[in-house]
């Protein structure tokens, strides 16, 4: 807890926790009564299972589980990564995206953008839950720029975090 509370100190906004807020329940709780819209927990997954440990060992829990039994505990905003393309540049799991919005109503994505075209396909399909997307390796590769990303983004359909257009259904 003093790393959290320093950071708070510091000046953060939010703190994400990664792997401990799944596998380390008290602490998550103790994070939580602090101030729970100021904590995000980030949910790694490898082939539809939740990994704790540092992506090293399987939690036991479906993604979907390890999700909805964070958001019953109080946790209201959380980052979805996929493991398996995280840092490959391999392209977005759009499925993924999808059946986290079905459960969440504050989240972001991270795992595989590989192009401009990937950002505008998961604008066209996103869910209004998805509030953004990690895009890492794509600007540490160069792929794009931020200012190119804005851009491609800029045409489309809807804006990530915002409701799908009525006529686009």
């Amino acid at each position: 807890m003093e790393a959290v509370h320093a950071a708070f100190d510091a000046g953060a906004d939010r703190i994400i926790l990664g792997t401990a807020g799944l596998a380390d329940r008290p602490f998550l709780i103790r994070c939580l009564e602090k101030d729970a819209d100021q904590v995000i927990v980030s949910v790694d997954s490898r082939a539809g299972v939740a990994a704790i440990g540092g992506w090293e060992e399987d939690s036991g829990l479906s993604t979907d589980d390890a999700l909805r039994n964070l958001r019953d505990l109080g946790v209201s905003r959380f980052v979805v990564s996929d493991i398996e393309r995280d840092g490959t540049l391999t392209g977005p799991a759009l499925e993924q995206i999808q059946a986290a919005g079905e459960l969440l109503d504050d989240f972001i994505y991270s795992g595989g953008v590989s192009a401009l075209a990937d950002l505008e396909a998961i604008a066209e399909a996103a869910p209004a839950a998805l509030n953004g997307v990690i895009v890492g390796s794509a600007l540490f590769e160069r792929v794009f720029t931020i200012g190119e990303a804005h851009e491609a983004l800029a045409g489309a359909t809807r804006q990530v975090g915002e409701e799908p257009r009525s006529d686009a259904l």
